[in-house]
């Protein structure tokens, strides 16, 4: 029962500062990429790693806060982009040429891109 109570607060919490500043969110990441679509995935990704987060109480300007999550969130969705855009052309590159990458099996390792 001790549990549930803080868990509920930063449940409050979270919503609270989802219904104050995600639109203001959605907008700040909507100048700085070119889709927005992504925008609102990146803000629904911010705030729910936010629900994740065990220092909420301590934040004391939730904006930055917010950027700072968000732009993690960026950098890691432009990492998991290369990543991909690399392990395919590799296969591409693969299905044209099979004899010189048999060896590399880009399948099993795609991280080593």
């Amino acid at each position: 029962m001790l549990q549930s109570l803080p868990q509920k607060n930063q449940h409050q919490l979270v919503q609270d500062l989802y219904v104050d500043h995600s639109a203001w969110l959605q907008q700040w990441l909507h100048f700085r990429i070119s889709y927005p679509l992504s925008a609102a995935d990146i803000v629904q990704d911010t705030f729910y790693k936010l629900l994740q987060s065990n220092n909420l109480f301590s934040v004391q300007e939730p904006r930055a806060y917010l950027v700072q999550m968000a732009k993690h969130l960026l950098i890691d969705q432009q990492r998991r982009y290369s990543l991909e855009k690399n392990y395919l052309a590799e296969l591409a590159q693969q299905q044209e040429d099979p004899v010189s990458y048999t060896h590399l099996r880009a399948h099993e390792h795609p991280e080593q891109l």
